[in-house]
């Protein structure tokens, strides 16, 4: 310490704050792996707000605070965080469409339509702008358009398969069961084990109205150490006991990291089994209820390799 301290002092300026910045970035990429990878909500928040005490105009670290106040179900907070790294940042199309995405998860689809709009002012051509608009089109039952903007995003970047789901999942809910069918019987085709989509296509068979399946490929998700904020997004299936088993899911998998022992839920088949299992669970109190499967783009945007 003698000797750091003289070195330290000795620094310009400019080469402290150059310091202080990418030390700010380690605190916010080690938070992002404890989020992501570890499920380790309460170290990962404290990460981030060390980042951002050290580096307040720092966007990306607001960006991803975000995101973990979100999957902790503290949706208004996080909205709060991204309009901050928006100011912070406003170029940026990532940022811009994440609030969208936020919005949207927190019900609030005009709004969430409004922020997708302004990203595509700025880049018609982002394709992720598209997909969250196709989303919030999906949530006010505009199937025609939601089905349009997902078209366009998988337009702009190829074969994707979180946009293939949400496509299907809209042929799914507007009537179109056979395409929807056809849809999942090809992203299934196309899995690898343990694949980070397996909940999108959980989300497909949610559309077709198919628990089973929904569930069982939710159990794959969660061995593959899903984004649980895929639970968090709008909209009850109709079905009331798929709908009960999805909350279950999202306060299981929020407060079980990917460490912990083996399940030892209760055979599916019956309610009140399902029941035995959730009240075993400390039920988060954040989490919504009204819960869906829906894709979390994350392994479609940009961010470096944490999270996006």
């Amino acid at each position: 310490m003698g000797f750091c301290l003289p070195r330290m002092l000795s620094l310009k300026p400019r080469q402290l704050r150059r310091r202080r910045d990418r030390l700010a970035e380690a605190h916010t990429s080690l938070a992002f792996i404890l989020d992501l990878y570890e499920w380790d909500w309460e170290t990962s928040e404290k990460e981030y707000k060390r980042a951002i005490a050290l580096y307040p105009g720092y966007a990306t670290a607001h960006h991803w605070y975000a995101w973990h106040l979100i999957v902790t179900g503290r949706s208004s907070e996080g909205i709060a965080q991204l309009k901050t790294a928006e100011s912070l940042d406003p170029l940026s199309l990532i940022i811009s469409a994440d609030l969208a995405d936020a919005l949207c998860i927190a019900l609030l689809y005009d709004e969430s339509v409004q922020q997708s709009r302004k990203t595509l002012e700025m880049d018609p051509n982002f394709a992720i702008a598209h997909y969250e608009l196709g989303q919030a089109y999906q949530q006010k039952q505009k199937y025609r358009e939601a089905i349009e903007e997902f078209k366009r995003a998988i337009e702009l970047v190829g074969d994707n398969k979180i946009f293939n789901a949400n496509l299907a999942y809209a042929y799914a809910t507007s009537g179109r069961r056979e395409e929807a069918l056809k849809m999942v019987k090809h992203l299934e085709d196309r899995q690898s084990r343990h694949s980070s989509t397996d909940a999108n296509i959980g989300l497909i068979y949610v559309g077709l109205g198919d628990r089973d399946q929904a569930m069982i490929w939710l159990d794959k998700a969660y061995q593959a150490r899903f984004n649980p904020s895929i639970l968090l997004r709008p909209s009850i299936p109709s079905d009331p006991t798929l709908g009960f088993r999805i909350s279950c899911a999202a306060s299981a998998s929020l407060r079980r990291g990917p460490t912990c022992s083996a399940d030892r839920r209760p055979r599916r088949g019956s309610e009140r089994g399902d029941q035995r299992y959730c009240s075993r669970m400390s039920t988060v109190d954040s989490v919504p209820s009204r819960s869906k499967f829906v894709s979390s783009q994350m392994s479609a945007r940009s961010r470096p390799s944490p999270i996006r």
